[in-house]
């Protein structure tokens, strides 16, 4: 059974720090009110039937919660597709690959819209079976690499995605030829923060189909009623004002 309706969706609200400085409440809540207030804009007027967000489950309540005056968490409300759209543990939802719009995403932004275990693997099957040059993965590596040893909060956050799986400890265990590590560096390459460093994709290569095509979709945890969402940043936003009054933020 297919669906189809009108819909928009929420661009990048932030990143978690790698790095979490000293802050105060007030400063440490500025996140989820200023948020809420784009938000209480975006939902009003013509937005479709539904809102979709795409983000890790932890990022509301990290980054855009706030504490009430009662000691309360208040956090945006963003409700699971399944639960929104009413899914059945048999019904998915799927990107339209019959649409130009949507394959244009997929091979400029992968990383973001695809399942990245599956991608790993597809992207590994294809060394593998030498449809695509290990060279190509060792180019994107060195891409990385090379990042990594220049910028600062690069090195850092690969060194804490490689932390766990043992391979690569310290700056001095980055190595220069992946053949030995080809699998763990492709399976860093496909995360979403990484896959840029294989781009672009040459349209109609194996691996442009690999990652485009084979590798499934990624995650859509959150699609939110306009109304529902509306209210949701409205409250945020009453309850910073009765704990805040009309002090400055």
């Amino acid at each position: 059974m297919w669906g189809v309706f009108d819909f928009s969706a929420i661009s990048l609200s932030g990143i978690i720090p790698y790095v979490v400085a000293e802050r105060d409440e007030r400063t440490r809540e500025k996140s989820g009110i200023a948020f809420a207030a784009i938000q209480l804009l975006a939902a009003h007027g013509s937005t479709g039937e539904f809102m979709f967000a795409q983000q890790c489950e932890e990022f509301p309540k990290k980054v855009l919660r706030m504490v009430d005056t009662k000691g309360r968490d208040v956090v945006l409300d963003f409700s699971p597709a399944t639960q929104t759209l009413g899914l059945t543990a048999e019904q998915t939802l799927r990107l339209n690959r019959g649409h130009p719009p949507v394959i244009h995403h997929l091979a400029s932004f992968p990383g973001y819209w695809v399942d990245n275990t599956l991608a790993a693997a597809t992207v590994t099957r294809l060394v593998k079976e030498g449809k695509v040059p290990k060279e190509q993965i060792q180019t994107a590596w060195e891409r990385l690499r090379r990042d990594a040893l220049t910028k600062e909060e690069v090195m850092r956050k690969l060194l804490k995605d490689v932390h766990n799986d043992g391979a690569i400890l310290s700056e001095s265990d980055l190595p220069t030829d992946i053949e030995n590590v080809a699998e763990q560096v492709i399976a860093l390459l496909t995360k979403p923060r990484y896959c840029k460093y294989m781009l672009p994709l040459e349209a109609n290569s194996a691996l442009y189909h690999g990652i485009v095509y084979e590798s499934g979709d990624g995650p859509y945890p959150a699609a939110l009623l306009p109304e529902a969402w509306e209210k949701s940043a409205q409250h945020l936003l009453r309850k910073a004002q009765e704990k805040y009054g009309r002090a400055p933020l």
